[in-house]
């Protein structure tokens, strides 16, 4: 809820995604391995720019839900 983790991402263009997706988000599978070997949470993603984007993303957390909604997450938990 506090923000404390660790964000990176690679922007691509379609043409660039378009000669495979392996080497495209290399990078971002890197960024996920350093934070895991640190101890760390991470929200990685790659982004395929475009008129209309597509993301691809990555999260480490305690639970299997998305950093961006922690704060209605929190209310689950709560007793």
């Amino acid at each position: 809820m506090d923000g404390n983790y660790t964000t990176f991402n690679q922007d691509v263009t379609p043409a660039v995604a378009a000669k495979g997706l392996d080497s495209a988000l290399a990078p971002v599978f890197a960024a996920v391995s350093d934070a895991i070997a640190q101890g760390k949470l991470i929200q990685a993603q790659l982004t395929i720019t475009s008129a209309e984007p597509t993301i691809i993303r990555l999260e480490t957390g305690i639970v299997n839900l998305p950093f961006a909604d922690a704060k209605k997450n929190y209310q689950l938990f709560r007793t």
